[in-house]
C-alpha cells in the first residue's frame, strides 16, 4: 500500500483546502501516466475523491476540471439526486480523477458502471460529516477494495520501487475537523499505520502573527491586494 495520511482540523470548504489535496492528486496521476505510457480506462477511475453532499461534489468538481485541463487529464463526477443512466454513459469515457457521494459510488458499482480495481489515490473529504450522514458502510467497502491485494504491472513496479507481483501502492487521505469514533475503528482496520497530521491545537494562532482583513472588488483584486500588502511588484 502507499499508506494513508489522517488529516485533522482541516479548513472548511473555500479556504483552499480543496487545491491542497487535489493539486498533488492529480500531478501524481500524471507522473504515472508519463512513467507507464498508459492513460486512463472507462469505467476505471485512477484516482477517488469521497465527499458527503451533492453541493460539495459540485464545488470540489469544478476546481478539479481546471486542473485537469491544464494536465490534460479528466475529471467527472456522480452524486445523488440525478438519474443514474447519464452517469453511467459519462462514465463509459476514460476517467482519471472521480469525484462522488459514497451512496451513488456504490450504486454505480453494484450496476456494474463502474470497477475501483485502478484506483490508487482515495480522498475522503469532510469524513466526519460523511459519518455523520451515515455513509460507514460505503466507506468501509471502499477501503476493503482499495486496500486489497492485487497484482502489479511491472512497469508500475519499476516506478513505485515494488517487485512485480507484489500489492500496488494506493495512498490514502481521510480529511475532517474532527474523525469520530466509528472512523478511527474503519482506519484501524483497513489503515493501520497511518500518519496523523494537524493534531489537536492546530487552529490556536503564533502570538507573532498579525493578522488583517483586505476588501476586494474585482476579478484581479485579490492577487493586487496581497501584492499590496506584502510590498512586491
Amino acid at each position: 500500500r502507499g499508506g494513508a495520511i489522517i488529516v485533522d482540523s482541516i479548513p472548511k470548504t473555500g479556504s483552499g483546502k480543496t487545491l491542497t489535496y487535489l493539486v498533488p492528486v492529480m500531478s501524481a496521476i500524471k507522473a504515472d501516466e508519463q512513467a507507464m505510457r498508459t492513460r486512463a480506462k472507462p469505467r476505471r477511475p485512477r484516482a477517488v475523491v469521497l465527499v458527503p453532499t451533492r453541493e460539495l461534489a459540485l464545488q470540489v468538481h469544478e476546481t478539479a476540471k481546471q486542473i485537469a485541463h491544464h494536465l490534460k487529464l479528466s475529471a467527472h463526477v456522480v452524486h445523488g439526486g440525478v438519474p443514474d443512466a447519464p452517469q453511467l454513459k459519462r462514465l463509459q469515457n476514460p476517467t482519471d480523477l472521480l469525484v462522488a457521494t459514497p451512496g451513488r459510488l456504490v450504486k454505480l458499482m453494484d450496476l456494474g458502471g463502474l470497477y475501483l480495481g485502478d484506483v490508487r489515490h482515495v480522498v475522503l473529504d469532510e469524513v466526519d460529516t460523511m459519518f455523520e450522514a451515515g455513509f460507514g458502510p460505503e466507506l468501509d467497502r471502499l477501503l476493503k477494495i482499495t486496500t486489497r491485494d492485487l497484482s502489479i504491472d511491472p512497469r508500475a513496479a519499476a516506478l513505485v520501487g515494488a517487485a512485480p507481483g507484489a500489492a500496488p501502492t494506493c495512498q490514502h487521505l481521510a480529511v475532517g475537523a474532527t474523525h469520530p469514533e466509528a472512523a478511527l475503528l474503519l482506519y484501524e482496520k483497513w489503515l493501520k499505520g497511518a500518519r496523523r497530521l494537524m493534531v489537536e491545537g492546530s487552529h490556536s494562532l503564533p502570538r507573532n502573527l498579525r493578522q488583517e482583513f483586505l476588501t476586494c472588488n474585482g476579478p484581479n483584486a485579490k492577487v493586487s491586494a496581497l501584492k499590496d500588502l506584502l510590498g512586491v511588484n
